[in-house]
Order: C-alpha cells, then structure tokens, then sequence
C-alpha cells in the first residue's frame, strides 16, 4: 500500500533584506518531496481557497495535489496512475470545477476533472478510446465551459469543449476528415472563443466560436487564399481583441478585431518582414506592445486613440532594448528592457519619454540582472533577479526602493524562484536549493494578517 509522504513545514534558515511590510516574516517551505530531488511544484492554479498544483513524489510519481491557503494542509487528489507518472499538465477552473490532463495508464492522456476531492475527481471523456492518446492541450475557460484541442481518429485534430451530459464534445470537425485542422492560442474574449486554425481552405487564419457547430466561423482571412495569416500574441482587451499576423505584403503588423471587423492598425515596419508586435499589455486604457522597426529597433509602443506611438528609444538607433515582461501597477508599466548601458534590468513608464525610468541597476555596470516576471502583493511589486553576486533570488520594488528579500541558495547559482503567484494571504513561488531540492514556498504579507 503506498503512503503519501507527510508533508513538513519548514522555515527558510536564510533571509535577507526584509521590506518594511515583510519584516519579520520568514517565507514557509512545503517540503513535499525530503531530501535534495525535489517535488517539482508546477501549474499552480486556485479554486476556491485552495492551491492545486502538480508534483513528483516518490510514493506517487507525478500527480495533482491541493494545498490549502488557509491551513496551508497538503492532500492528494488521488494515484491516478498506478503504474507510474500521471503527468497532469493544464490546470484550468471553469465553473467552479477544476479541469487538468494527464493519462493514468488505462485511457492514454485525456481530460479529467475534478471538485477538490479524491472522490471527486474523474475522467471526463475517452476521446481517443482505449489506452491511445487524444493529448488534449491548450485549455481556456469561457464562462463554466472549457475549450482545448484534442485528437481523435475521426477527424484528426479538432476543437473540442467539455459539455455537461457527454462530457465532452468535438464543437467542429473545421477541416473535415481526418485531417487536422489544429486549433491553437485559444483565447476567451467577449464570451466566445478565438483561436487559429487551418481549415484546408484559408491557410492558418483567426476563428471564433460560440461553443456550437454552426457558431464555430472564420473572423478574417488576414492572408487570402491557402496562404497562412499565422496570426498570434491574441490579446483581449475590452471590446476588442489584438493580435499579429501576416497578410503577405505588410509583414506581420498589429491587427484589431471587433464587432467593426478587422482591421491592420499600422505597418510600423513597412516591407515583407513586419514589425513583429508581442508582449500586449492593457494599461490605463491604452494597449501597449513591443514591435520593431527600423529606425529604433524593438522597443516599446502604445495604441489608443490617437494612433499608434512608440514611447522612447531605450537603446538608441536601430539596436533592441527588447522591452519583455510588461506589468501595469499602481498607475505605471514596468518591464524588462536593455539600453545597452546597464545590461537587461527593471524600467517603468508612466507612457511618456520623460516618464520612462530605470527602476534600479541591480547588477551594476553592463551585466544584466534578467528580472523575472513582476507579481503584485499589495503594494508591492514581487520578481526574481539576479545581482551578480547572490545569483537568482526573490527581490521586491515598494516606495522605499528595491530589496532583496531572500538568499535561499546562498552562492552565486541562486535558488531561481519562479511561478511567482500573488494571493490574499502571500506570495507562493518555486525555488531550489541543495538540501530541498526544487519546492513550493509562501511567503506571508504582514499586511493581510
């Protein structure tokens, strides 16, 4: 009979540089996994007040678990495989039920769901029946339904939808046969469905879908004929849907879908290869977005209603400053960017020239910190760096200035704290050291106490 490990609740013996609201607080290891391997906390994902994520224990393999907010309480959803690894992969909350996949060993990988309980957690559907797999991917939630691409050998690779007296429906066969049509960047927007697919016809272009066959249609055919649009980076803001593609003359440009239609906003990068806008960001109305031309290189842009802007040139001339990982916060953008003096560090902008600042130099000179993605606790900005000296750690941006919170991994490697998740109650991320391996930790704000 196997038994799940206990689960030990340990303080983080190395904490430095403590912000004013996270003084005296010392962030709170789930050591799911004892000893230096590791659980390999991934996907997490809340309902409720609970925390589910997938972990690798010794006992289990690879299955789903739940972490209370609360009791901070650890539980499995069950050995879903016997045999060995289930490897639950997409973690996604419609309607108040969790929804992940992984294959256990019978069915092959398909959708399963799940209530928080082990009783309460089951296959969905047997799309591909028998032990194959149907490698059902790229969940979204639109209102209580999930969509995701699934293959069956019927119709090869479609788009499918959960339903709640079959459990799960192909909602079209788009290109018919069993040729793939291969629905991929399912985006929810305005309670439908976008995505990109190939429908044998129009190449790979933008569709949308209302959960029904007949409600399932082409938005635009950006790239006319069989050619592919190859639209991507769709992004959902307010009334309208953003997003890039290639129409074969402009290169690939910003585009914009509404009730009005679609639309190429601007060719920022007039020619055959396009500005290649990514990284959209709503702030304070306006879409902001990374794009290249030649003039200034990839930097970053703003649309609103007077057009379309870029904000400054960070490194000067046609070089990149590479703007990546844009956050709005209390009333400004912070991001990551290079200007070719301070190495790739933390900036932010209030949306003018003269507003758009570097944040702190945290490794000096030209090397580069690599700020990880930002997560707000409270008025905090939460984001791993790395100085140069304590290699990747936990730091934290507040009206007093930037800190490092915490030397988990003291040494130059760092302890690499990743899927920073701000909730009520802290800030949950995966870190790594020697004697734990890679694990789950929270990191209380005394704030919310």
């Amino acid at each position: 009979m196997k038994i799940p490990p206990l689960c030990r609740w340990l303080i983080a013996v190395s904490c430095i540089g403590f912000s004013p609201h996270l003084a005296a607080q010392t962030p709170v290891l789930l050591d799911l996994q004892p000893g230096p391997q590791g659980s390999g906390v991934s996907s997490l994902t809340l309902l409720n007040d609970n925390l589910y994520f997938s972990a690798d224990i010794a006992q289990l393999g690879e299955e789903v678990w739940r972490l209370s907010t609360e009791s901070l309480a650890v539980a499995s959803m069950g050995d879903l495989s016997p045999a060995g690894d289930a490897d639950p992969a997409g973690l996604t909350v419609a309607g108040g039920v969790l929804y992940f996949v992984l294959d256990d060993g019978v069915h092959g990988r398909e959708l399963w769901r799940s209530d928080g309980t082990a009783t309460g957690t089951a296959l969905v559907a047997d799309i591909n029946t028998g032990p194959a797999d149907s490698w059902p991917h790229s969940l979204v939630a639109v209102a209580d339904t999930v969509y995701f691409a699934a293959s069956d050998p019927v119709a090869g690779t479609e788009l499918w939808r959960t339903d709640p007296q079959l459990g799960a429906v192909r909602v079209r066969d788009i290109r018919p046969g069993n040729a793939d049509s291969s629905p991929a960047r399912l985006t929810a927007h305005a309670n439908m469905l976008y995505f990109t697919a190939d429908d044998g016809t129009h190449g790979e272009e933008l569709w949308r879908s209302d959960g029904t066959a007949a409600g399932t249609v082409l938005v635009a055919d950006i790239d006319p004929g069989t050619a592919d649009g190859l639209p991507a980076s769709l992004f959902s803001a307010g009334d309208a849907l953003y997003f890039s593609a290639d129409d074969g003359h402009s290169g690939r440009e910003l585009y914009r879908t509404d009730d009005a239609g679609t639309t190429q906003l601007a060719d920022l990068n007039p020619g055959a290869p396009g500005s290649y806008p990514a990284a959209m960001t709503l702030h304070q109305g306006s879409l902001y977005f990374v794009a290249r031309d030649t003039i200034a290189g990839r930097e970053l842009w703003r649309f609103d209603n007077t057009g379309v802007t870029r904000i400054t040139d960070l490194q000067p001339g046609p070089a990149d400053s590479s703007p990546q990982k844009l956050v709005s916060h209390d009333g400004l953008l912070y991001f990551t960017a290079d200007d070719g003096i301070h190495g790739e560090e933390l900036w932010r902008t209030d949306g003018s020239a003269a507003g758009t600042e570097l944040v702190a130099d945290l490794a000096p000179g030209g090397d580069d910190a690599f700020p990880g993605r930002v997560a707000a606790l409270g008025n905090q900005l939460m984001f791993s760096a790395d100085d140069g000296a304590s290699g990747r750690e936990l730091w934290s941006l507040n009206a007093d200035g930037t800190t490092q919170l915490l030397d988990l991994s003291p040494g130059a490697e760092g302890s690499f704290p990743h899927q920073l998740r701000s909730l009520a109650d802290g800030l949950y991320f995966n870190a790594t050291t020697p004697l734990t391996g890679s694990e789950l930790y929270r990191l209380q704000d005394s704030q919310t106490e």
